[in-house]
């Protein structure tokens, strides 16, 4: 159809509206195939597809239990994970990794810390100088000023059962110092195992002697079996460093003990000690509810091989969760001051009574 003049020119007159009028209808098109694609596949998506927000808290379903409304059960985590553990520094590392070279005629020199009561036992290096630390051991050093003079010896004569200045006895005894300075165990009254000075040998790690160094057996033993005759021994003080392994601890005996007399360290196989050692107490297999508390150390004891309370000293590994059903394992460990040890292994069920 032609248009006439007239219309032609209110074309003309009118072309914004025209095309104002033609992007409308595009829009209204457009419109009109999207709803007819995307409302089909949307009433196909689940009823629980939304993303539900829990702020810090993990959302866990756990699918197949359901309440009485017939919606799903969700349970919040409430993870809790057990990581107990001692970090050994570099120097213990090194001490546990050494072995003296062979044909090494002197492989260990030792230092003693007299202001502080710690001896430091030390290996020899590759290039010949007594640079690692092997071992530490708590001593007792004179309890008066100048007693164990300071300054530098060598190991000479070694005695088993030698008597001592005041008619007590050293069951092993290495002389390393003019003036009749000694490494040597802990006094025994007579010249038997069993008639240990209980009273001094709790007194190491403090200044107790007349003069020598006072050890424990284990560590009077190992000084008599590794250190031999010409080895250096260097007595010196520092009161802010026993050592770069430390000071140790040493157990304590109990007085009253019908085994007192005897050191607890003593390898004797006639040693009553060796038939005690650290225990762990109250552990059991547990059953909670979910969102019970829970306390893994609540009720749960330790002690030492002579019955001393170590529970301080307990380890704990593992993880549980109290906000989701399961069943998890803590274990529990303990080492006391003498190197002996005991591990428990815990069960704990976590149910949801309401479950079905």
């Amino acid at each position: 159809m032609r248009l006439t003049r007239k219309q032609k020119r209110w074309i003309r007159q009118h072309r914004g509206l025209i095309n104002c009028i033609k992007v409308l209808v595009l829009v209204l098109i457009i419109g009109l195939v999207y709803c007819v694609v995307t409302l089909p596949n949307k009433e196909k998506l689940p009823e629980n597809s939304s993303n539900n927000e829990t702020g810090n808290q993990e959302e866990v379903t756990i699918k197949g239990n359901t309440n009485s409304n017939n919606s799903k059960e969700s349970y919040v985590s409430q993870l809790v994970v057990l990581e107990d553990k001692v970090e050994l520094t570099d120097a213990e590392k090194a001490a546990e990794a050494y072995v003296p070279a062979a044909g090494v005629e002197k492989p260990y020199m030792i230092k003693v810390n007299r202001v502080l009561n710690c001896v430091t036992v030390y290996g020899i290096d590759e290039n010949g100088f007594y640079s690692i630390p092997v071992k530490a051991m708590v001593c007792s050093t004179g309890k008066n000023v100048g007693d164990t003079p300071v300054g530098n010896g060598s190991i000479t004569d070694k005695y088993t059962f030698h008597p001592m200045v005041d008619g007590t006895y050293g069951q092993f005894a290495v002389r390393f110092m003019e003036g009749g300075i000694l490494f040597h165990s802990v006094p025994y009254y007579t010249k038997n195992k069993n008639d240990l000075e209980t009273e001094q040998f709790n007194l190491l790690g403090d200044v107790a002697s007349l003069g020598c160094v006072r050890l424990c057996v284990r560590d009077a033993l190992w000084i008599y079996e590794n250190c031999p005759a010409g080895t250096d021994v260097v007595v010196y003080d520092d009161a802010s460093d026993p050592g770069p392994l430390g000071k140790p601890e040493m157990i304590k005996i109990p007085v009253n003990s019908q085994y007192a007399g005897w050191d607890p360290t003593d390898p004797d196989p006639e040693n009553p000690w060796k038939q005690y050692s650290a225990e762990i107490n109250g552990t059991k297999d547990i059953t909670l509810n979910v969102g019970d508390s829970f306390d893994p150390r609540s009720g749960i004891t330790a002690i030492d091989t002579c019955g001393n309370d170590i529970t301080d000293r307990l380890m704990l590994s593992g993880s549980y969760d109290m906000g989701i059903p399961g069943t998890y394992t803590i274990q529990y460990d303990v080492t006391d001051l003498i190197g002996s040890t005991d591990s428990k292994t815990v069960t704990l069920t976590v149910i949801d009574p309401n479950a079905k």
